[in-house]
């Protein structure tokens, strides 16, 4: 059974991915993406990451906290992998200021990539957005 890999960028907008309105002064968690069956994203060494959070019009502040991790299907096990203030990480564009991974993680089928925040006001998510640049793999059955 060959595997077929492509470039795949995890946004706000995919159809696995879930977006909870953040509480406000809290840890919590504001994007889930979970991996499908039969398929693995790997985030490589050079890969990007970008958030922009929406506090009732107002973009939050840049030293509000975030992180990235990686949790098993059935959330007992997490890998937080990036914990950064948001000022990092809100770069979309700039190659020179961008978020870049400085090693690769895995995230396999059924586990979920979750983006949380803490911020001083409720984060909405009428315009709030992320993306994470990944490699997809699954595997072709013939």
């Amino acid at each position: 059974m060959p595997i077929r890999e492509q470039e795949y960028r995890i946004t706000e907008n995919d159809s696995n991915n879930v977006a909870t309105v953040g509480v406000a002064n809290t840890m919590t968690t504001v994007f889930t993406y979970t991996c499908p069956n039969a398929t693995a994203n790997i985030i490589r060494a050079g890969d990007i990451f970008s958030v922009y959070f929406d506090v009732s019009g107002t973009e939050v502040g840049d030293s509000t906290a975030v992180e990235l991790e990686i949790r098993d299907s059935n959330n007992i096990t997490r890998n937080t992998f990036v914990t950064a203030n948001y000022g990092v990480l809100n770069e979309f564009s700039d190659r020179q200021k961008i978020y870049i991974f400085g090693q690769s993680y895995s995230i396999l089928a059924n586990q979920q990539l979750v983006v949380r925040a803490n911020a001083t006001g409720i984060i909405t998510l009428a315009n709030s957005r992320m993306q994470v640049s990944t490699i997809r793999g699954s595997a072709v059955l013939y």
